[in-house]
């Protein structure tokens, strides 16, 4: 599967968290800022509605 794919437009990919070698959510934050991270479900391989937004990545739970 392409994670990045799953990436909102406008959006850049930082890291994918992964369950039993399947993606289950994704960080991402803005194109040229990272101000707020954002946080996503990976559901059935689509990207679910975002979760979490912060601004420290390690915040996001």
């Amino acid at each position: 599967m392409n994670v990045k794919s799953l990436c909102p437009a406008g959006e850049i990919l930082w890291t994918t968290y992964y369950k039993n070698n399947e993606p289950k959510y994704i960080i991402t934050s803005k194109i040229g800022s990272r101000e707020y991270y954002f946080l996503y479900p990976i559901e059935n391989g689509n990207r679910g509605k975002r979760i979490g937004k912060c601004a420290h990545p390690s915040s996001l739970k």
